[in-house]
């Protein structure tokens, strides 16, 4: 095996240049380090080598009252990007459309979600939903609580994601039960009732 000794490789003309043919292996040996200023990207998509490549976290913006005892309703209106201070997305956003969520890039992707709700001699649930065809939804993931005397109740939701098509997975969140008023509690000033979208890797 011959070695090239040089400092830096161009391109002959243009500004693209390829490495090997198809079917090869570029291997990078034990102890050298490869320095990436630039973007590294997969089909276009920005990537990185195994490190998150998307996180963002959206706010149920204003209170809600919840849908009664017999069914549960899906959150369609004041759902927005985080604003709050030091908060910073990586990646593109999530897009919403009557409460649908799109993911903006295909992968591996959580989906997390905290209802915070108020009220006294109660039950109230949050649910996580997901579609793979862009029509029927599936529960993915549900919590209960219960509350008494003007009490605070909590429910932490979590699903695991395959994105393989962003015109057909997608995901939306509900609310029900029985506490009076405005149960769930939304904020734009701090997070409240939040959900949470993280890709970990591609699909």
């Amino acid at each position: 095996m011959a070695t090239l000794f040089v400092d830096k490789v161009d391109p002959q003309s243009g500004t693209a240049l390829e490495i090997g043919t198809s079917g090869d292996t570029i291997t990078v040996p034990s102890g050298a380090t490869l320095n990436v200023a630039g973007t590294i990207t997969n089909s276009g998509t920005a990537t990185g080598f195994g490190g998150i490549t998307n996180s963002q976290i959206w706010l149920l913006t204003s209170d809600q009252a919840l849908t009664g005892n017999s069914s549960m309703a899906d959150i369609t209106a004041n759902l927005a990007e985080s604003g709050l201070t030091g908060y910073a997305r990586i990646g593109d956003a999530m897009t919403v459309s009557s409460g649908v969520f799109t993911f903006p890039v295909t992968g591996i992707w959580t989906v997390e979600a905290i209802f915070n709700f108020v009220g006294a001699d109660g039950y109230c649930q949050g649910r996580i939903q997901a579609t793979t065809n862009n029509s029927s939804y599936s529960d993915v993931s549900l919590s209960s609580e219960e509350t008494d005397n003007q009490e605070y109740a909590n429910a932490f939701l979590k699903a695991q994601v395959d994105v393989t098509d962003t015109a057909n997975v997608k995901v939306k969140f509900g609310q029900g039960g029985t506490i009076s008023g405005n149960a769930l509690k939304g904020s734009s000033s701090y997070m409240r009732t939040g959900f949470f979208f993280t890709r970990l890797a591609d699909t």
